[in-house]
């Protein structure tokens, strides 16, 4: 990782008042060029590494930037978080106008314990670290709220195949529409496992108990592994109807290819007796 500059010490008690911090996350697209843009905005970049940029505005005003399309805003307004998105946009892959957001309200109070409730966490210091902390785990919750609406789609596609095999005893999905969907699930699948961090413990947490407390505080709160578990349960439903349909596929091709087979050869003897007779 790249640290250009900190001008926020870590753990750093602050002095003033309780201070209120709004995060928002967007999930925007799929892939988002993290080194052109860095070359192109090093202007504020305070982390840098090949998945994240990590900008400063001032010390409660930030953006984090992450490979896999998804943005954090720190105390932005949203006609700024708007404009950010449009600058950034000509460096997505597979741009969704249709965004993904989620927000999380935080409490910075130095005489207060971490906690969090339904709608808040408080924590007791603010660094760049324990702020990153707060916007990875909100990037993950907007991220797994994107796949599932993937899976869901692809799960929902499975489920008229299925009501049509219930009710007329046949398929309507040829070889090629079943190639489609099982690109489309193993793509999903695949971006699943590269770009969510839900079984990785972030290295920062081995090294300081308040973040390493925070980190596992949030995943809590954004029940970030249930819901990761209960994507895997969707992919893997999804994979064993294709796995069914396309076997169903094979023998009604293997079927069509016996009966080809049979009709010439009674095509072939019938010419033959024919042939005999005249």
């Amino acid at each position: 990782m790249t640290i250009i500059n900190t001008p926020i010490e870590e753990r750093n008690e602050q002095s003033q008042l309780d201070k209120a911090l709004f995060y928002r996350a967007y999930s925007i697209a799929d892939h988002i060029d993290i080194k052109a843009f860095k070359l192109d905005h090093p202007a504020k970049l305070i982390f840098s590494s090949g998945t994240e940029l990590y900008y400063q505005e001032s010390t409660f005003k930030n953006l984090y930037i992450l490979s896999y399309g998804t943005l954090v805003f720190l105390n932005y307004e949203k006609s700024d978080e708007m404009r950010t998105i449009e600058k950034i946009k000509g460096y997505c892959e597979k741009f969704n106008p249709v965004f993904y957001d989620d927000i999380l309200h935080v409490k910075l109070s130095p005489n207060e314990q971490l906690s969090v409730s339904f709608s808040k966490l408080t924590i007791n210091h603010f660094s760049n670290d324990v702020n990153k902390i707060i916007m990875l785990n909100l990037a993950q919750s907007v991220t797994l709220d994107k796949y599932n609406f993937e899976t869901e789609q692809l799960l929902s596609e499975m489920k008229k195949h299925t009501n049509t095999l219930q009710e007329k005893g046949a398929i309507n999905l040829n070889q090629k529409d079943a190639s489609k969907i099982i690109g489309r699930t193993l793509s999903t699948k695949n971006n699943i496992a590269e770009n969510l961090y839900i079984i990785d413990t972030p290295d920062k947490t081995w090294d300081d108990e308040f973040i390493n407390n925070l980190h596992k505080s949030l995943t809590l709160y954004f029940e970030l592994t249930p819901r990761h578990r209960a994507l895997e349960n969707t992919i893997k439903i999804i994979e064993e109807n294709l796995t069914i349909f396309t076997t169903f596929n094979h023998h009604k091709e293997s079927s069509r290819l016996e009966w080809i087979i049979i009709i010439l050869i009674v095509i072939e003897v019938l010419d033959t007796l024919i042939s005999k007779v005249l």
